[in-house]
């Protein structure tokens, strides 16, 4: 089990240490094998692998990452590709500077033709719309989810083997702590909804479907992200899920 420091200079020598000893571990060759099952996971910051508590830029080792952890479990016979952003929200802006390029819907389009082809698209998006300067209801933020499935499927209708899509419902963030008060006031309650909400959509859309908020919870440190125990339990479980879609 990894266990960081809140202070960035023993966060960075942890880091370094684990990643020493794990080299063979965390390095991610291209996955040569022309049979492989490509799979695109595009998401937000709990995709990217964000640390809690470190700086902006920072994340968990690629063995670390729920990313990684479902790469390992399925083997060569599958490609994971990350596409995972900081602060990335469905379909809105975030107009303050520096966070330019944040609209998911937009990217989303260039994303699958650059990766394409694929044969599985996993898509978790919906936590950063919760902050309070969103002003955004779940309604509304579900909304910017089916607008990224429609978007996905409409690609997927010109392809000659369509990829097949799997939707993935956040874990619900805690207003107890500091930060995520700070940032998501009232992001809590809306958050609980979305496990229903994108339930919904998932069925609308013929989607697979899972929702994480039963199975993981946010690191104490800010209320928001993954700890590094709940990327490994979320990394099996997409494991699993990708074997039944993939497999069936």
């Amino acid at each position: 089990m990894l266990v960081f420091s809140n202070n960035p200079s023993r966060l960075r020598q942890t880091l370094k240490r684990h990643t020493t000893r794990t080299l063979h571990k965390t390095i991610q060759l291209m996955n040569t094998n022309p049979a492989a099952k490509r799979i695109l996971c595009y998401g937000d910051s709990n995709t990217r692998g964000y640390i809690p508590g470190s700086t902006r830029y920072d994340r968990y080792p690629a063995n670390v990452r729920w990313t990684g952890v479902a790469q390992d479990l399925l083997g060569a016979g599958y490609e994971v590709i990350e596409e995972g952003l900081g602060a990335r929200l469905t379909k809105h802006e975030d107009d303050r500077p520096g966070f330019v390029g944040k609209n998911g819907l937009t990217y989303l389009l260039p994303c699958l033709e650059t990766h394409t082809p694929l044969d599985l698209v996993i898509i978790m998006l919906g936590t950063p719309d919760l902050k309070e300067r969103m002003d955004l209801s779940a309604e509304a933020i579900t909304e910017g989810m089916r607008e990224c499935i429609t978007c996905i499927q409409e690609f997927s209708a010109r392809m000659p083997l369509p990829p097949k899509i799997l939707l993935m419902s956040p874990v619900v963030i805690d207003e107890t702590v500091p930060f995520a008060a700070a940032l998501f006031k009232g992001g809590t309650g809306k958050s609980k909804q979305l496990g229903k909400l994108y339930a919904k959509i998932a069925e609308e859309k013929g989607s697979a479907f899972l929702d994480l908020a039963p199975l993981v919870q946010v690191d104490p440190r800010d209320g928001i992200h993954l700890s590094s125990e709940s990327h490994q339990v979320v990394g099996e479980k997409v494991a699993t899920k990708v074997r039944e879609i993939l497999c069936a």
